[in-house]
């Protein structure tokens, strides 16, 4: 009889455990910022709205283009050195960040920063799982890597909320403790070979997608972004303080640990197509009740009905996306991937940025959890 292994299993797999422990140390410099950086832009330097929902148009934009360009690189000189490009990227985003108005720097070329960043790291790192994890495995799999980032999401909003309710400390200091930690997130992946991508040709590249596999990373890009970037700005009206919007989200995320890793197991035992439908629906309606939301209590219930109709979609879909990656040109349909997934981050941010209205935005993010049933 054949016995699937225990989860102690994977961690056994060399290739698999470095990106671990990779991607937990980036997540945990990410997340001491990350829902902070919206905030930061619109109430400590004062943007306006409009001027925030532009500037992650840019990234995505700069996300976009230089993700062949990342592809292009990494035959050159491998995924650890294009991730570790994209750590050096980042802090200087951070640090450019802290000096906005000192130095008057633009907040296109910050978004530029961010962007090439993101292109650099998602690109190596998805071909790099891709390449090391296995078909029979690959929702276990998946959800340990979602599992990693949870236990470090966990410490990263409230060390940050932490950090910004002390005076004497603020986002000058958060960003530099980010910083260190992010740096050291690449250290791991030094430890076992580099694999790099085979070369790949830029002409016919959009012709190795599927229209509904198109749709559908479109809709997956127009969700993510409302979850970094709309809701943390609107629960933020509602709660007013960083260390409790910290809090909140390591609570959501403690909650999320063990539920993330069931999900992978059932995810490799039943069709992965079903548990991501009823994630699906859980989120296209969690979405669509959010502008409704007016209370702490009610930000709580939300998040955590939100975040568990996004692992249940993210882990099957995410397994899914590795499944097919393996079956087509691994190098030409990641990026194909990656630049579906900016257009429907673009076309929140475009309306939220005409109209600056939450329902427009909480209404597209639900469309576009829909959208992922194509898949």
């Amino acid at each position: 009889m054949h016995h699937r292994p225990p989860i102690l299993w994977f961690l056994k797999k060399k290739a698999l455990s470095e990106l671990y422990v990779s991607i937990a140390l980036r997540s945990l410099a990410i997340s001491m910022v990350g829902i902070f950086i919206p905030l930061y832009l619109y109430y400590e330097l004062s943007f306006p709205l409009k001027e925030v929902f532009f500037f992650y148009i840019i990234v995505s934009v700069f996300f976009a283009i230089f993700t062949p360009i990342a592809a292009k690189l990494s035959n050159k000189v491998g995924f650890k050195y294009c991730i570790l490009a994209s750590s050096f990227f980042h802090i200087a985003f951070f640090g450019l960040l802290f000096l906005l108005n000192t130095l008057h720097v633009s907040l296109i070329f910050l978004a530029a920063i961010l962007g090439i960043s993101q292109a650099f790291f998602w690109f190596s790192f998805h071909a790099d799982f891709a390449k090391n994890s296995d078909h029979d495995h690959r929702g276990r799999e998946v959800s340990l890597w979602f599992a990693f980032s949870s236990v470090s999401a966990i410490l990263g909003p409230f060390i940050g909320g932490l950090v910004l309710s002390i005076p004497e400390l603020g986002f000058n200091w958060l960003f530099v403790f980010a910083s260190i930690v992010l740096l050291s997130s690449a250290i791991p992946l030094f430890f076992f070979k580099d694999d790099r991508t085979r070369s790949f040709s830029f002409k016919g590249i959009f012709s190795k997608i599927k229209l509904k596999e198109a749709i559908a990373f479109v809709g997956n890009g127009m969700e993510g972004v409302a979850g970094v970037v709309l809701w943390p700005l609107f629960i933020f009206i509602i709660v007013k303080k960083y260390f409790l919007m910290g809090s909140l989200a390591s609570v959501v995320s403690i909650f999320m640990i063990v539920f993330t890793v069931g999900v992978g197991k059932l995810s490799d035992g039943i069709k992965k197509r079903k548990i991501m439908n009823i994630g699906i629906i859980i989120s296209t309606i969690t979405w669509l009740i959010r502008i409704f939301v007016k209370t702490i209590s009610q930000v709580f219930t939300v998040t955590s009905i939100g975040a568990t109709g996004s692992t249940l979609t993210n882990v099957p879909f995410s397994a899914l996306t590795y499944d097919r990656i393996k079956k087509n040109n691994l190098i030409e349909f990641l990026v194909l991937r990656e630049v579906f997934l900016c257009v429907g981050r673009i076309l929140v941010l475009t309306v939220m940025y005409f109209t600056s209205k939450w329902f427009a935005g909480f209404f597209m993010a639900g469309v576009g959890s829909l959208l992922q049933l194509l898949f």
